[in-house]
């Protein structure tokens, strides 16, 4: 889905749980770039590459509300803000973390049982990860395991389960995990920020 909003229509910035600031589109630039409004309380130069959840109404022939992820690239001189998107509108929920996709994170690593886990995207509730057939065996719905993060300076060992497995037209397993604990915070300074 194309990103169609006109400029002036409101907009919610979701910098975390309980920071969601308003907007509104200035203009849709080319390259995937954005500009918005500033907001209260204002967008600074420290929350330059900060990754965000911009969301906003739609009455068109899909009505709900829709979100993408954005980077703040730039604060103008005359305080607009370029937002680069990073990825197509979705469907959303704005009571939840959005999943943040691997290639818009700086360098993550995950591994279960020493093993390499090839990350699809993240939250700070959960993974979603696709494994191959050198794997090994199929991890159990429910199953609690651990789960390595290494992140650029740091490493995270976060107790996890298993809440879903299946197959995509390619047979490729894909498997939804849920992070137990109070290990998001920790994660979450990491992958929003």
């Amino acid at each position: 889905m194309q990103l169609n909003i006109k400029p002036g229509k409101e907009i919610l910035l979701r910098f975390g749980e309980n920071d969601i600031r308003k907007s509104q589109i200035h203009e849709l630039l080319p390259n995937d770039f954005i500009s918005i409004e500033q907001t209260q309380p204002p967008i600074e130069n420290v929350h330059l590459n900060h990754i965000l959840l911009l969301t906003y109404l739609s009455a068109a022939e899909n009505p709900g509300r829709f979100g993408l992820e954005a980077r703040i690239q730039e604060i103008t001189a005359d305080n607009r803000i370029i937002l680069h998107k990073l990825n197509d509108p979705a469907p959303c929920d704005l009571r939840t973390w959005p999943r943040i996709c691997l290639d818009s994170l700086p360098d993550i690593h995950a591994y279960c049982k020493e093993k390499e886990i090839h990350i699809i995207d993240i939250s700070c509730r959960g993974i979603h990860i696709m494994l191959h057939k050198d794997d090994g065996e199929e991890p159990e719905i429910g199953a609690i395991i651990k789960m390595k993060f290494v992140l650029k300076n740091d490493e995270l060992v976060i107790e996890s389960k298993i809440l879903r497995k299946w197959k995509d037209s390619s047979r490729r397993v894909h498997v939804a995990i849920e992070f137990q604990g109070k290990h998001e915070h920790d994660i979450s300074k990491f992958i929003y920020q």
